[in-house]
């Protein structure tokens, strides 16, 4: 994606950002009300640096990998206390991070088997 990036003009308008991103114009205009979004107002013209865009976009895949590292490790500590609890088979617990469990069956012992 960013080959391509490099290849537009430096200068980028809210078309030119529909062809990059996979989003609605709805979509592309809330992006560019986004704080720390990397675009200039000219008037009624907003136009988007190229150079700036790449940068937002690295720092922010960067930050998303990030949060993607601290909770690769959590999920499983946070669903332990829910996996232990006794419920009925084919049953899907939510748990606070967002991750749904779906437990398939139960143990003699009554422990749920995930």
């Amino acid at each position: 994606m960013f080959n391509t990036l490099k290849q537009r003009p430096e200068m980028l308008s809210a078309n030119d950002l529909l062809e990059i991103f996979p989003i609605s114009r709805s979509g592309i205009y809330d992006l560019l009300r986004e704080p720390g979004f990397p675009c200039i107002h000219l008037g009624r013209r907003i136009i988007v640096p190229r150079d700036a865009l790449i940068d937002w976009l690295e720092k922010r895949m960067q930050e998303d990998l990030k949060e993607l590292n601290t909770h690769a490790t959590s999920p499983a500590a946070d669903c332990e206390e829910v996996s232990r609890q006794i419920v009925k088979p084919h049953e899907t617990i939510a748990c606070d991070d967002g991750l749904y469990i779906e437990l398939l069956s139960q143990d003699t012992d009554g422990a749920s088997v995930i």
